[in-house]
C-alpha cells in the first residue's frame, strides 16, 4: 500500500488509527450476546469501526454487512440482506452450501456480477404479508446454521420510511429470538436512530448496549500520523497536522483525505505552504458542487447557510443573539431555511450529553463558504 491514508476500504489494522476502547466493546458485546446501537456525528468512523471489528472477528464468525440506504421497503430490506449474505459466505463450505441452498429455496430472482462474480440476488413480492414472512425465513436460514452470527445494519433509521405499516414492531418480534446473532444497528441520522431505541413507546425501546463513537482524541491521531509519515521518511510538523485536524471538525473521513494528499506529493518535507494549496485544491474542485447547492437554494437560506458557515456551532439559531448578530429579523424565515437544510442534509443537529446544537453537515462546504467570502 503506497499511501496510507485511506479514503475508502479497510487493508487493516496498521491503517486503522487508535478506536481500542471503542473495539473491545463491540467485540465484548458480540461475545456475549448483546446487541448494539453505535452511534454519532457522521463522517467520525462508525463504518470503519465495524468493518475493524469484522477484520478482529475472521472466521470465527459469519460477518453481514447490510446497507440499507437505498431501501424503500421491505422488500428492498429482504433483497439486499439476503445479497449481503451471500456475499459474506465460502459457498464450498458446509455452512456456506447449506446458507446457500437455503436462499435459493425462497426463489429469488439471482445475478452475478461479470467483474467480481460476487452474487445478488432480489424478490418480487407484491403483498405486503408475504414480505415479512419472506425475511422471517431468510432469518431462519441464518438461526439453522448454528454459527455465530454477526450483522450490522446500517442506516437503520431507513425503516421509518418504508411504506408498510408496523415495520419496526415486526422486525423486533423476529429479531430479539435470535440467540447465535448479534445485531448491530448505526446510521447517520443521531436524532431519527435514537429516537427509535430511546423513546419508551417504540418497539425497538432498549433494544441492544449503546455506544457512542466520538471524535479520535487529537494527540492519538497525531501519532498515527506521524508513524506513517515518518515510516515513508516524509516531515510534517505537529503544529500543522493539528491544525488540519482542527480545519476538518476532527471528522475521520475528512482529516484522512488531506492527509492523503499531502502524502501523496513528491516531497520529503510538508511546509505550511503545501498544506494550505492542498486544503485549496479540496476545496476548489468541489466548487461546482457547492455553487449548485447555492443555486438551488433562496437567497434568504443561503444567507442562513453562510451564518451557519461562520458560527460553526449554533445552539439557538432563532435567538435574539443569533439574528441580531447576523442581521436577521424574521425568526420563521430562519427556521423554514433550517428545517430546509436539515432536510437536504446540508445542517446537521448534533446531540451531546446535555448539549444541542446545529452545523453545517459538510467540514469542506463550510471551509468553502468562508474561502469564497474572503475572496469576495
Amino acid at each position: 500500500m503506497e499511501n496510507p491514508f485511506l479514503t475508502k476500504g479497510y487493508l487493516g489494522p496498521e491503517y486503522f488509527c487508535d478506536r481500542k476502547d471503542e473495539t473491545e466493546k463491540v467485540l465484548s458485546a458480540i461475545h456475549n450476546g448483546r446487541d448494539l446501537v453505535i452511534y454519532g456525528r457522521r463522517k467520525v468512523g462508525k463504518s470503519a469501526l465495524i468493518t475493524h471489528v469484522y477484520h478482529m472477528l475472521g472466521k470465527k464468525s459469519l460477518n453481514v454487512w447490510v446497507d440499507l440506504l437505498p431501501t424503500n421497503n421491505m422488500n428492498d430490506l429482504v433483497s439486499y440482506t439476503a445479497s449481503a449474505i451471500l456475499r459474506s459466505i465460502n459457498s464450498d463450505t458446509s455452512i456456506g452450501k447449506k446458507v446457500w441452498d437455503g436462499i435459493k429455496s425462497l426463489r429469488p430472482a439471482m445475478t452475478f456480477d461479470e467483474l467480481s462474480g460476487q452474487p445478488s440476488v432480489s424478490f418480487d413480492i407484491s403483498k405486503e404479508e408475504m414480505r415479512i414472512k419472506t425475511f422471517g425465513e431468510l432469518i431462519q436460514v441464518l438461526k439453522n446454521t448454528k454459527k455465530k452470527i454477526v450483522i450490522a445494519f446500517d442506516e437503520f433509521q431507513q425503516i421509518q420510511n418504508y411504506e408498510e405499516q408496523n415495520v419496526e414492531s415486526q422486525l423486533r418480534t423476529m429479531l430479539q429470538t435470535l440467540p447465535n446473532i448479534s445485531f448491530i444497528f448505526s446510521g447517520s441520522d443521531q436524532h431519527m436512530l435514537m429516537q427509535m431505541f430511546e423513546n419508551k413507546d417504540r418497539p425497538f425501546y432498549s433494544f441492544g448496549q449503546y455506544l457512542k463513537i466520538d471524535r479520535i482524541p487529537p494527540d492519538l491521531y497525531l501519532q498515527f500520523i506521524q508513524k506513517h509519515f515518518k515510516k515513508a521518511k516524509k516531515t510534517i510538523s505537529d503544529e500543522d497536522i493539528m491544525e488540519i485536524i482542527e480545519w476538518c471538525n476532527y471528522r475521520t473521513f475528512n482529516i484522512q483525505m488531506v492527509m492523503n494528499r499531502l502524502y501523496s506529493l513528491d516531497k520529503k518535507k510538508i511546509m505550511e505552504a503545501d498544506v494550505r494549496k492542498v486544503k485549496e485544491t479540496i476545496l476548489n474542485e468541489k466548487g461546482e458542487i457547492y455553487y449548485t447547492i447555492r443555486r438551488l437554494v433562496t437567497s434568504g437560506q443561503w444567507e442562513v447557510i453562510e451564518a451557519f458557515a461562520k458560527e460553526g456551532e449554533i445552539e439557538a439559531p432563532y435567538g435574539k443573539y443569533f439574528m441580531k448578530k447576523h442581521g436577521f429579523t424574521n425568526s420563521s424565515i430562519i427556521r423554514r431555511a433550517v428545517q430546509t437544510c436539515l432536510q437536504n442534509n446540508i445542517f446537521y443537529n448534533v446531540y451531546d450529553h446535555e448539549r444541542s446544537y446545529y452545523e453545517i453537515d459538510d467540514v469542506f462546504l463550510r471551509r468553502w463558504i468562508m474561502m469564497t467570502r474572503r475572496m469576495n
